[in-house]
């Protein structure tokens, strides 16, 4: 979603320049920097009539960053043929300076680097016991296909990552925010409790996948020639 505010000093002029530009937004086609045109991506948009209204759509934009504050806060516990699970949610907020034409395939690159990193801990195992011994990967909300990529082991922790950003286009400004859903075993069935005595505690966990992310998050920006704020 993009939100915009324009000011003007003629309101029914105004109100005529916007609906014309979302008009062409909608219906339109735009230039591609690759050659030729495309048809928008844009599906809908929403004008504010009146105060209120633009006062209800500035509401969303600023109660995002409360809703991924709470939603990092749950800790719950679920029940299951599995056994009992622990289910904890972490957010690793990053603020990022990256020019548009670079937001995009900085994003994509980042999760596709995380996603690889179920890769990665198989050729590192011998020096970190966290990610070798008990860590599922990393499986990222809309890239990760289920069926194909997380295997389900009752004994080891699993941890889905759910890219929400938002930011300001106007000056080139990512809130990247990654919300991290760590489901780690309490008790599974038809195993010794000695299995999963042995599991690190949730705070190293969260250590350990906190780590992984800053390194690709920096490292992806360095090369862009962006900054992390």
């Amino acid at each position: 979603m993009i939100l915009i505010e324009a000011t003007g000093s003629d309101s029914e002029i105004d109100a005529m320049k916007i609906e014309k530009f979302l008009s062409y937004l909608i219906e339109g086609e735009n230039y591609s920097e690759k050659g030729g045109s495309q048809r928008s991506r844009v599906i809908e948009a929403v004008l504010a009539n009146d105060s209120q209204q633009e006062q209800a759509l500035w509401s969303i934009r600023e109660h995002v960053p409360v809703a991924l504050m709470q939603s990092s806060r749950i800790r719950e516990k679920e029940s299951g043929y599995r056994g009992e699970r622990e289910i904890v949610r972490k957010l690793f907020k990053y603020d990022i300076s990256l020019t548009l034409e670079h937001t995009g395939d900085f994003l994509q690159e980042l999760k596709q680097a995380l996603h690889q990193l179920k890769e990665e801990r198989e050729e590192d195992h011998e020096k970190d016991k966290v990610s070798h011994s008990f860590f599922n990967g990393f499986h990222v909300v809309g890239l990760s296909k289920k069926d194909d990529d997380c295997h389900v082991n009752d004994k080891k922790v699993e941890t889905v990552l759910e890219f929400c950003n938002f930011g300001h286009a106007g000056d080139q400004n990512l809130h990247l925010n990654i919300l991290a859903h760590i489901s780690m075993p309490l008790h599974v069935n038809g195993s010794s409790s000695e299995i999963i005595s042995e599991l690190p505690s949730s705070q190293e966990f969260i250590h350990f996948i906190h780590e992984k992310i800053d390194k690709h998050v920096f490292d992806l920006v360095i090369k862009r020639n962006g900054k992390c704020l």
